[in-house]
């Protein structure tokens, strides 16, 4: 039985009590538990499917369970239990029985187990296999391609007469003649044919004391070919410097032929003056600048009237056009608006402005000549507070008034 699945039947063979004959009629009734629990009624139908056996279609929520026992109950019958153990698989799935871990294919087809078809799989081995395909390795292996990186290195490499150099100058002249000369079987004879006088070929002691049996040791067949071999055949012919090769690229070439006598760096400081006016050849500009700051003087004594005579001023003419303008300056100063003073005392020694306002707020505003207690001509503002104050005296017919003062 599948756990938890509907549509599912329970078979019973009931038998009577009296004689042991098959029970085929009546209404049985259907007990069950679930996992040792309670019991209880099932909600499902029993049928009679013929001698005595009876069919019980189960409920779904009664297959919940590990372990199902169902009773059937029937009037003059022996009661029958029946023991069931339902599953989570599906035992009618003939591919992987219900199991979502395995795959939903047959067995060695796409989407299927992987089988081996000659057997003795070892599983440990394959792994250690895959695990020796590293991506640095594949790296390797890709550069090894057509077209790869080492791959177009060996396609660079010359296949000239002159081995290891594209060079064919150098070649025309390494012929394979003359490098016959440098091999084994002629090295010995040529060097056997030298004399062995103290001065090889010559009475010069000069040249005797530099073309010593060690120098000359250097050209036997032991160390001509290893000389040969440790020729490098870098892009730098002839050392074997890779530091040298590397510093002294065609741009640092091609930056000192601009300073080489005539080249473009070498014409542009050949350019540059050397004369007292620097930056210009020309001599009568440089003239005229110097009598410029003669006349200016130090700190420029020659400009202003106060460090100088000022004679080397002259006085500006007047421009007709600026009229207008000035008397525009002019209307908008006297159109502007000026406030009243405030209280105090006028002063002696006022502005235009403060005068005029002072005459127009006497003739303007209200003025009382007070004549209760102490006499006086006092001057208001607008808003009728007295600003100032001129005190008046009647003595013996001489009548005086005061100097203001504030209100």
């Amino acid at each position: 039985m599948r756990k938890n699945v509907a549509s599912q039947y329970v078979s019973f063979q009931m038998i009577a009590v009296a004689d042991g004959s098959d029970v085929t009629s009546g209404t049985p009734t259907v007990y069950y538990t679930i996992d040792g629990g309670t019991q209880a009624t099932g909600g499902g139908t029993a049928t009679h499917e013929g001698n005595g056996q009876w069919s019980y279609l189960v409920v779904q929520a009664e297959t919940n369970g590990n372990h199902v026992a169902w009773t059937m109950v029937l009037a003059t019958a022996v009661s029958q239990t029946v023991n069931t153990y339902p599953v989570s698989f599906d035992p009618t799935d003939a591919v992987r029985i219900g199991l979502t871990s395995l795959p939903n294919a047959a067995a060695d087809a796409a989407g299927g187990l992987a089988i081996s078809d000659a057997g003795g799989l070892d599983l440990d081995t394959q792994l250690a296999a895959t695990n020796e395909v590293t991506a640095v390795r594949m790296a390797t292996l890709t550069d090894w391609i057509n077209g790869g990186r080492l791959d177009l290195l060996l396609d660079a490499i010359p296949t000239t007469a002159m081995r290891g150099t594209d060079s064919a100058a150098l070649a025309s002249v390494a012929t394979e003649a003359r490098l016959a000369e440098l091999d084994a079987g002629n090295l010995p004879t040529d060097i056997a044919a030298i004399p062995t006088t103290a001065m090889r070929g010559t009475d010069s002691a000069a040249l005797a004391s530099v073309a010593t049996e060690a120098r000359l040791a250097e050209l036997d067949a032991a160390n001509i070919p290893a000389d040969i071999d440790a020729i490098p055949t870098t892009a730098m012919r002839g050392t074997d410097s890779a530091a040298l090769a590397s510093e002294v690229t065609s741009a640092r070439m091609a930056t000192l032929t601009d300073w080489i006598n005539g080249g473009r760096l070498d014409l542009l400081l050949d350019a540059i003056p050397t004369t007292a006016m620097r930056g210009t050849d020309s001599a009568a500009t440089a003239t005229s600048l110097a009598a410029v700051s003669t006349t200016i003087g130090a700190a420029g004594a020659g400009l202003t009237e106060a460090g100088g005579t000022g004679d080397h001023l002259t006085a500006m003419p007047w421009n007709s056009a600026w009229d207008a303008e000035v008397e525009s300056e002019v209307n908008d100063a006297i159109d502007t608006a000026i406030s009243e003073l405030g209280v105090g005392a006028p002063t002696a020694t006022p502005t235009i402005r403060t005068g005029m306002m002072l005459m127009y707020m006497a003739l303007r505003n209200k003025s009382v000549t007070q004549t209760s207690g102490t006499d006086a001509l006092e001057v208001y503002n607008d808003d009728g507070t007295i600003i100032a104050k001129k005190l008046l005296t009647d003595v013996g017919g001489d009548y005086t008034a005061a100097e203001m003062t504030s209100g």
